[in-house]
């Protein structure tokens, strides 16, 4: 055998390599949500570059994106059915959207909105992890079109014409969790703080 070989590997087992050497970390998921941003903005030329809305269905999370920086970090309901543009799938489409429409500014918080119109009742927020057997859409919504033909615009896949939005809720409970039937649901007082920094045509991506 030979001993100073042996000796050798021992000695770089017990001592890691230096951290210049060491092989990179994997991304952070807000890392990764940075990148496809990125990229999706320069697909996407007909969107305002400033700011972009990155949609984890995988963390259950929203990242407002300006520049190269994430500003704003939300909790939010997907669909529980998973992903999927079908028409009546109740699925959370995925790929590039724009915001179509803003609709319910002003409103107070919690104000139930029927056909996209503010009623005169309010919600009563439920902060128990538990549904509710109501789907109440409030406060404000955010309608999405999407812009990636055969996966969330037209046919029987578009994402407009299943009135996917990113809305208000009042199961705030199940916040975090897959809990919606399609839409992207949010906390009354983040989707107002969201509403007041987008507008038209702002890039939505729906990562999986």
């Amino acid at each position: 055998m030979n001993w100073s070989s042996s000796a050798e590997i021992i000695k770089r087992w017990l001592n890691p390599l230096p951290e210049s050497m060491a092989p990179p970390q994997t991304d952070s998921p807000e890392e990764e949500d940075l990148a496809h941003a990125l990229e999706a903005r320069s697909r996407f030329p007909q969107c305002p570059s400033n700011p972009i809305c990155v949609i984890s269905v995988r963390d259950q999370a929203l990242r407002l994106i300006a520049g190269d920086k994430i500003v704003c970090n939300y909790t939010v309901s997907t669909s529980r059915y998973g992903t999927g543009g079908q028409l009546d799938s109740f699925k959370t489409p995925i790929g590039a959207h724009r915001i179509a429409e803003r609709i319910g500014e002003g409103v107070a918080l919690h104000t139930i909105f029927k056909g996209r119109v503010a009623q005169e009742g309010f919600a009563t927020v439920e902060m128990r992890p538990q549904q509710t057997g109501e789907d109440h859409i409030t406060t404000r919504i955010l309608w999405l079109d999407g812009l990636e033909p055969g996966i969330n615009q037209g046919g029987n896949v578009d994402s407009m014409q299943r009135y996917i939005y990113i809305h208000g809720t009042h199961e705030e409970g199940l916040l975090g969790q897959a809990a919606s039937v399609g839409c992207i649901r949010m906390r009354a007082e983040d989707v107002v703080e969201l509403f007041d920094q987008v507008r038209v045509g702002t890039l939505v991506l729906i990562l999986p």
